[in-house]
């Protein structure tokens, strides 16, 4: 039974924690959840990187990936937040205006400016790729420029061979600018295809609000809770999608 009382102004109490069930008795084998695609007020977010991380300790995920974007500057403030009960993966969100993608488990600043000097995001995937990371693809049926910009994946020319993921769900299901039955039926024709992809989601947090409902989880079975364990298991597509037993 959770019992959430709230009082003041203190923005941190819109928080509406969910029920705190765990998932995992040791940090051995078994089922990790948490958080692959988040921001900071290093990109275009309103909290700090410290109160992203009490946030995301009171919301009990295992695991987080920092993803501002086309920036990293956030990382070594967030790596200084982990700790036992709090996994942190270094990333960034590649945010071009074709298409966003993640790039999860690498510290390294990859250039993400497509058309300069013919840069392709083919040769940003193989640059994520080449650093042991993670390229997934962000929230590919998201709305279009006139509500976010770029934010709508339209690299038809890239090679979905370097990629590990898709994004599938977003936010709210059913908020009617997520895309998630879009994301969902392009993944699915990227299968049909022959495309071997795995499936994710995320929040996409840029502000306590972001948890306000039934937002999603990853969930991700995984030898051990270590950013190389998870990351091992998203690329075969060990993972399913919740937002919770409500």
């Amino acid at each position: 039974t959770v019992d959430a009382r709230a009082t003041g102004a203190d923005r941190k109490a819109t928080l509406q924690p969910g029920p705190q069930i765990r998932c995992r008795a040791t940090a051995g084998p078994g089922w990790y959840r948490g958080e692959l695609h988040l921001h900071t007020d290093h990109s275009d977010a309103s909290w700090s990187v410290a109160e992203l991380a009490a946030g995301l300790r009171q919301r009990g995920v295992d695991f987080a990936a920092l993803t501002d974007h086309n920036t990293v500057s956030g990382l070594p403030g967030m790596l200084a937040q982990a700790g036992e009960d709090l996994l942190v993966i270094p990333g960034m969100e590649l945010t071009t205006f074709w298409g966003h993608a993640l790039a999860i488990g690498t510290g390294c600043w990859h250039d993400w400016r497509v058309g300069m000097n013919g840069r392709t995001i083919n040769d940003v995937a193989r640059d994520v790729r080449a650093t042991r990371a993670l390229f997934i693809i962000a929230h590919p049926d998201a709305p279009p420029d006139e509500i976010c910009t770029g934010c709508r994946w339209a690299h038809w020319s890239f090679d979905l061979g370097l990629a590990d993921a898709v994004e599938v769900w977003g936010g709210a299901w059913n908020d009617p600018e997520s895309g998630n039955p879009g994301s969902v039926a392009q993944w699915w024709a990227w299968l049909n295809q022959g495309h071997r992809l795995g499936a994710v989601g995320a929040t996409d947090a840029h502000d306590y609000t972001s948890w306000q409902g039934a937002v999603p989880m990853t969930y991700v079975y995984a030898a051990e809770l270590s950013a190389s364990a998870i990351l091992e298991a998203i690329r075969p597509g060990h993972t399913y999608i919740s937002s919770g037993p409500t």
